[in-house]
C-alpha cells in the first residue's frame, strides 16, 4: 500500500471515530485500531 492510500484510510476511519464518539471521545489508539495501523504509521503519514 502507498502513502496517498493509507493516508486516505486513515482520514476516513478517522472520520468515522470521530463521528461516532466525538473528537473528544476519541484517541488515537481508537483509531490506529480500526484503520489497523499502529500509531507511528497515523503520525507519520498525518
Amino acid at each position: 500500500m502507498d502513502k496517498k492510500e493509507n493516508t486516505n484510510r486513515i482520514v476516513s476511519v478517522a472520520l468515522k471515530v470521530f463521528s461516532e464518539y466525538g473528537y473528544a471521545g476519541s484517541s488515537m489508539d481508537d483509531i490506529a485500531k480500526k484503520a489497523k495501523v499502529n500509531k507511528a504509521t497515523i503520525y507519520y503519514h498525518i
